[in-house]
């Protein structure tokens, strides 16, 4: 339909164009600074980019406005699945229900990583002191809930090692090293549930710094191994080359 369109009016691209006038603001401005669309002769918006934006927020602002005084059993048609659900269903204002937001989001992430990440940084750079005093309002009216997360949180992987990563942070305030729970995870995974001093496997392995704190080691990578619990015992703060030889090995 738009190509027999733009055959029937002898369609010119916007190339053709140096300037357009913004059709809202009566503005003239470079064609950068409206958004492209098949629709219209020149391939161009009628309005320019600031005007959309503008125009996309007062919508939407109205659109939550008459949505916050709706039940949230009220009915909505998705704009993209078409399926009609309960208000509560949808984030407020927004056309589309949660779950198809949460795909689009998706997709757009995995296709387009770099813009996401950039957007991202740039978002929680600008609005950092927001964000902070959100999450403060959001863990004071929420405390069973937090709470509950916590504890998950602290059975998983990664909360273990989080926990761990912390004591030992706080005994080596003064040691000048910094390890992330990250680092951690993967020191663990390069283990492969083995001792580093016996070499025997278990399920549960500690962290142990080679060159005890107590003598001057610090914490970072270099200087952390995975151990058994009897193996980190028994070397306790001692020298690593003298429990070395009662082990019979040479430390790497």
């Amino acid at each position: 339909m738009i190509a027999e369109v733009r055959e029937a009016i002898k369609w010119n691209p916007a190339i053709d164009m140096s300037e357009k006038t913004c059709n809202k603001c009566g503005e003239v401005k470079s064609l950068d600074q409206f958004q492209r669309t098949a629709a219209n002769r020149d391939g161009l918006h009628r309005w320019c980019r600031s005007c959309v934006k503008t125009h996309s927020i007062n919508t939407r602002l109205k659109n939550i406005e008459a949505e916050m005084l709706m039940s949230p059993d009220s009915p909505k048609k998705c704009g993209s699945c078409k399926e009609v659900k309960d208000l509560r269903d949808f984030h407020f204002g927004s056309s589309r229900c949660r779950k198809c937001t949460n795909t689009a989001n998706s997709i757009s992430r995995a296709k387009y990583p770099e813009k996401n990440k950039a957007y991202a940084a740039r978002y929680h750079r600008e609005h950092k002191q927001q964000r902070t005093e959100a999450a403060r309002r959001h863990r004071a009216e929420n405390k069973e809930w937090w709470k509950e997360v916590r504890k998950k949180y602290a059975k998983t992987e990664k909360g273990i090692m989080s926990s761990r990563n912390a004591r030992h942070r706080r005994r080596a305030a003064v040691a000048n090293g910094n390890v992330s729970t990250n680092d951690l995870v993967a020191l663990k995974k390069k283990a492969k549930g083995r001792c580093y001093y016996c070499g025997e496997k278990c399920k549960s392995l500690t962290l142990d710094h080679i060159v005890p704190i107590s003598k001057g080691g610090r914490h970072s990578l270099d200087n952390l191994v995975m151990s058994c619990q009897p193996c980190n015992r028994n070397k306790s703060d001692r020298d690593p080359a003298e429990y070395a030889k009662t082990k019979g090995m040479l430390l790497i």
